[in-house]
């Protein structure tokens, strides 16, 4: 994982930190995480009698029947000792000592406490305990149950690597491949079983005659499944030993999680980064919009805002010629004002030398006394000229 922790230190540079944590995590968690291995196939394509056979557990574990045995998901992982539980949500477990029960459940005929609960078999297994694998047994992916369904699709989903189990017999029907071609999305490295061999007639799964029949089916699927299978391989359950190509499977499975280790997890790290990249574009589209709509819903917010004040300010420039005009009005006013209190001063100015000439007796006193009559009398005219003045320029109005 050298490649994918440099390109995680080089995203710290670029990367908000909420989006680099996530990251991080996600490649923590796949480096820490177990290769979970889904058997998966049609309705009695032996898959629960090969597990039992690989990793040399009583059928009671996994058990057989002439019709569709497996109704629910079995997750099988390496223990100390053989044992059967039902795993609930939040960790705690039930032992199942009973075969009888444990078969019930197996099958569907026996409810579970919870749709979350999972059933788990322990073993003290060489091959889960040096893959450190959690193998799942599957219910057949040709089932019309879709409760049955539901277990099969969540055995895949966090799988990087599957075995896919066809009965020789039967070889690859419509539904193999439509169940092939839909899982493809969640799960590309698969490993194909022909499982049977001895129902077609061969004794020995290294013989020409398996190899042969090997060849068939993958000359078929390279027809009608667009992934290339990382291999396939004849095994029969009731054949011992060498014959039954079951170590040979066993060796190949190892082998695979050894060299393809590293791709498969990095594969599966690609895919929770293109999950989460989704995720982020998705919130990121979101917020563009959101900031779109806001700039929109401001733009004509202001534009509005805008209007009114050009409005105002046309209001404004109607009042102020309004109060331009009416005070143009008072001035004129003012002025005519002035003017006619200006007139009656010097009106009165003039009736009061007038009067005070007329009071004088001979010509000789108005002779000397003309003169000073007009400065006395122009004197108080020039003082109610200022006062008329004065007032009307104190004139708040």
């Amino acid at each position: 994982m050298k490649t994918m922790q440099g390109g995680v230190e080089e995203a710290k540079q670029i990367m908000p930190q909420t989006f680099l944590e996530k990251v991080q995590g996600i490649v923590s968690e796949s480096q820490g995480a177990v290769f979970k291995i889904p058997i998966l196939g049609g309705m009695k394509a032996g898959k629960s009698t090969l597990l039992s056979k690989v990793l040399s557990c009583e059928s009671a574990f996994l058990p057989p029947d002439v019709l569709e045995a497996t109704a629910r998901t079995v997750r099988i992982r390496y223990g100390f000792a053989a044992s059967r539980e039902i795993i609930h949500a939040d960790g705690s477990d039930t032992p199942v000592d009973s075969d009888e029960n444990w078969s019930a459940y197996v099958r569907g005929k026996a409810d579970l406490s919870s749709q979350d609960d999972v059933l788990e078999v322990k073993l003290p297994d060489s091959f889960l305990r040096e893959t450190g694998a959690v193998v799942c047994d599957t219910p057949g992916n040709n089932s019309v149950d879709g409760v049955k369904a539901e277990e099969t699709w969540g055995a895949i989903s966090g799988a990087q690597v599957a075995l896919y189990c066809i009965r020789a017999t039967s070889m690859i029907s419509k539904s193999d491949v439509d169940f092939l071609i839909t899982a493809l999305p969640q799960l590309k490295n698969f490993i194909f079983v022909v499982t049977r061999i001895d129902e077609a007639g061969i004794g020995d799964a290294s013989s020409a005659q398996a190899k042969e029949l090997v060849e068939y089916v993958r000359e078929r699927l390279r027809k009608t499944f667009p992934v290339e299978p990382l291999a396939v391989v004849a095994t029969s359950s009731r054949l011992e030993g060498e014959l039954s190509g079951v170590p040979a499977l066993k060796e190949l499975i190892v082998q695979t999680l050894r060299q393809k280790g590293t791709m498969l997890r990095e594969a599966k790290i690609a895919s929770a980064l293109r999950e989460l990249a989704e995720v982020v574009a998705a919130r990121v589209e979101n917020d563009l919009s959101l900031i779109k709509k806001a700039d929109e819903e401001g733009a004509e917010e202001f534009a509005a805002k805008i209007g009114a004040f050009k409005s105002r300010l046309v209001e404004v420039e109607a009042e102020k010629t309004a109060a331009i005009r009416r005070l143009k009005v008072e001035l004129a006013k003012k002025k005519t004002r002035v003017k006619s209190e200006i007139a009656q001063a010097s009106r009165a100015a003039v009736d009061r030398a007038k009067r005070r000439a007329e009071s004088l007796t001979s010509a000789k006193a108005l002779e000397d006394a003309s003169a000073g009559i007009l400065l006395s009398e122009a004197d108080l005219w020039r003082q109610d000229v200022q006062n008329v003045l004065t007032r009307f320029a104190s004139d708040g109005n």
